[in-house]
């Protein structure tokens, strides 16, 4: 019954949006975060059942709470909806949605309605890990992701992202950059690849991306995965050779390559490279293959 009424509330516009520290409906009513005594209280306005502290985490719905009856962490999994009281849970270290759709909003100009990802995150202060999975997170507000400066992993995978948020050079404390599966054309900016300087993990794999050459503005010396796979990338800048002493992945997979530079072969760590379903003429090919042997032996190439 609680379900029922909760989406019908949500089919008759009284969707949440922000503006400061006080939530608004589409008809401008407050809903104040003060009203929660405690974190419990916000989960127990959910129209699903969240379990606590549980054994098992796979697959389910679910939060972590510390000694001190704060939740740290949430993971939404197939729900309806995700409720816009999440946001007052600013305690969290880690969110993840999965195969969840968002609320209906406000944007912060009070007139674009938005089913990306609501501009109240940006009360999540605390948060490290932020995840949406298969999720409507179609747009990410960038004046709200700017301030989630400990963001230590970001996950935006198959959202329907078109745009990466030029504020994301802020989260200068990020280890991982995922944004697989979405509509993305073009790498993050140059301010972004130039102040993640503890980046290790980056995947933009399944997205229309051409374009690699920005790779030489990037400063982190901690970057041990590269995934551009199933791209449509028709070239590898010689500046890869930049990341001799980390690069370990490297996935340039299903693009358009017909070639690469022999500055690849200056990548003496590298451990795997998947270099399948491109372009390459056969005499490329057996050229490829023979130059790993020699070059880097210990890495499995596949071609």
């Amino acid at each position: 019954m609680a379900s029922s009424l909760y989406i019908a509330i949500i089919f008759l516009g009284f969707l949440a949006a922000i503006d400061g520290n006080t939530l608004y409906t589409l008809t401008h009513a407050p809903l104040d975060c003060s009203k929660f005594k405690r974190d419990l209280d916000v989960l127990r306005t959910f129209p699903f059942t969240v379990q606590l502290n549980p054994l098992i985490t796979s697959g389910k719905t679910y939060a972590m709470m510390n000694s001190a009856s704060q939740l740290e962490e949430l993971s939404i999994f197939h729900e309806t909806i995700l409720p816009l009281d999440v946001f007052c849970l600013v305690n969290l270290h880690t969110l993840r949605v999965n195969s969840t759709q968002f609320a209906v909003h406000y944007e912060i100009d009070g007139l674009t309605k938005s089913t990306g990802l609501s501009p109240l995150v940006s009360r999540l202060t605390r948060l490290r890990v932020l995840s949406l999975v298969n999720t409507t997170a179609s747009y990410i507000p960038p004046h709200s992701l700017a301030v989630l400066t400990n963001l230590t992993s970001l996950q935006v995978d198959n959202c329907g992202l078109r745009e990466i948020p030029s504020t994301l050079s802020a989260l200068v404390n990020l280890q991982e950059l995922r944004l697989s599966k979405n509509h993305l054309y073009y790498m993050p900016d140059e301010n972004a690849l130039r102040e993640l300087s503890k980046l290790k993990y980056l995947d933009l794999s399944f997205n229309k991306i051409r374009d690699i050459t920005d790779l030489y503005m990037m400063t982190s010396r901690l970057v041990n995965t590269m995934d551009f796979g199933n791209n449509e990338i028709d070239y590898v800048p010689p500046e890869i050779s930049q990341f001799f002493y980390e690069l370990y992945y490297l996935y340039l997979n299903d693009n358009k390559l017909n070639y690469i530079p022999t500055d690849i072969f200056r990548l003496q760590y590298l451990r795997k490279a998947d270099l399948q379903r491109n372009l390459f003429p056969a005499d490329e090919l057996n050229a490829i293959k023979s130059r790993f042997r020699v070059s880097i032996p210990n890495c499995q190439v596949t071609v």
